[in-house]
């Protein structure tokens, strides 16, 4: 009984130095199907004390798009016209209604979460979006570098 209440404790320590160590990587663990044309894994666990700051401007693009403003969520991104106009065109034909975040690459100064997302007016349409973060070195903030969606 003894060693169990030393074991313990000296196990909890142990874990929760590892994750704080490993907290700059996203993923921690990622299941992969072979042949998925995509290549994102089929399922992920999420490191619990990774920075969320990138996926927080991933989600306030997210959210611009969801509430109608295209435009000014495209602005900031360094997309020709043609490309910014042929996104408007889409997300006003498959409005985005909600996403989840299905994972997450890159770590350091660049981070791309992506995210399943769920479209469309009257039927339901499921789609990807991955989101390019990076951090600027002097403000320490996480900009939105660039955008792909499925529609």
């Amino acid at each position: 009984m003894k060693r169990l209440l030393i074991a313990l404790p000296v196990a909890a320590t142990f874990l929760v130095a590892a994750l704080w160590l490993t907290r700059a990587h996203g993923v921690v663990f990622a299941l992969r199907e072979t042949g998925d044309p995509v290549g994102e894994p089929r399922w992920i666990v999420l490191h619990p004390l990774r920075d969320r700051q990138p996926e927080r401007a991933a989600e306030a693009v997210l959210e611009r798009l969801r509430a109608g403003s295209v435009m000014p969520a495209l602005e900031p991104l360094s997309l020709s016209d043609a490309i910014r106009t042929d996104m408007a065109a889409k997300e006003a034909r498959y409005p985005l209604k909600s996403w989840r975040l299905v994972n997450r690459t890159g770590q350091g100064a660049s981070v791309k979460p992506a995210d399943l997302v769920a479209r469309g007016n009257d039927k339901e349409l499921d789609g990807r979006v991955w989101v390019t973060i990076s951090l600027d070195g002097p403000t320490r903030r996480w900009h939105v570098q660039d955008i792909t969606a499925w529609y």
